[in-house]
């Protein structure tokens, strides 16, 4: 199987049995299924799912998150005495 890249973060836990890792084809439990890949659906085991999310999103990062930005405007209109 080629190099699996997600389209979306949004998957499912699975665990109620074992099922096959698209990745290492090893039976695992639990696995997270991504209906929204470069191959279709895919299900993946928790160490393949952290190399595979790397390689989708790049790592990721506080600066990624943007929650420093500068904004908003509480109080703009108050008069200064």
């Amino acid at each position: 199987m080629g190099n699996i890249i997600l389209i979306s973060r949004k998957g499912k836990r699975i665990g109620e049995r074992d099922i096959i890792c698209s990745c290492c084809h090893l039976e695992r439990n639990p696995v997270w299924r991504y209906s929204e890949s470069n191959i279709g659906t895919v299900c993946l085991c928790s160490e393949c799912k952290v190399k595979i999310f790397e390689n989708s999103f790049d790592r990721i990062d506080i600066s990624n998150l943007r929650l420093c930005e500068q904004g908003g405007g509480f109080e703009t209109n108050r008069r200064k005495h």
